[in-house]
C-alpha cells in the first residue's frame, strides 16, 4: 500500500499534505503544519550544544579523532615544507654545477686562443654574481632586530 493508500484506510490520520503545501486546513478545521530542521558542520568538532549531547567515551573519542587529523595534517604540511626546500637545494647544486663547468669550459677556450669562450665567460658573470649573493645571505645573515 501506498502512504495515500494508508492513510486513507486508517481512519485516525489525516489525508497526507501534497509536497508542495506544507501547511492548510484540512476539512476538520484544524490547521497543520510539518517542519523539517537540519543541522550541519563542517568543523572537525561538533558546536558545544551537539557535542555535550554524546556520551563521555563518544566525546573522548572525537577529541582523539581530532588530534590524531591535526597531527596528520601537521606532519603532511612540514612534510610539504621539507621537500620544497629539498627540490630548491637541488636545483640550486645542479645550476651551480652548470655554471661552474661552463667557467671552465669557457677559461680553457679562453687559454687556446678562441675569442667565443671570453664572450661565454662575459655572460656567465651575472649567473655567478646571483649565485655568490644568495651564499652571501645564507652565511650572513642579519641578527634579530637588525634591518
Amino acid at each position: 500500500m501506498t502512504g495515500s493508500q494508508l492513510s486513507e484506510a486508517d481512519g485516525n490520520r489525516p489525508p497526507a499534505l501534497p509536497k508542495d503545501e506544507p501547511s492548510r486546513e484540512l476539512n476538520d478545521g484544524v490547521m497543520r503544519s510539518v517542519q523539517i530542521s537540519k543541522t550541519e558542520w563542517s568543523a572537525p568538532i561538533p558546536p558545544p550544544e551537539a557535542f555535550n549531547k554524546y556520551p563521555e567515551s563518544v566525546q573522548n573519542r572525537i577529541m582523539d579523532l581530532v588530534e590524531k587529523e591535526s597531527n596528520s595534517r601537521h606532519e603532511l604540511l612540514k612534510n610539504g615544507f621539507r621537500a620544497k626546500i629539498s627540490g630548491d637545494r637541488l636545483g640550486q647544486h645542479y645550476s651551480f654545477t652548470v655554471v661552474m663547468v661552463s667557467v671552465m669550459i669557457s677559461a680553457f677556450l679562453v687559454l687556446k686562443g678562441h675569442p667565443y669562450g671570453l664572450i661565454a665567460l662575459v655572460g656567465i658573470i651575472p649567473t655567478m654574481g646571483a649565485f655568490l649573493e644568495k651564499l652571501k645571505g645564507i652565511f650572513h645573515s642579519k641578527k634579530d632586530g637588525e634591518s
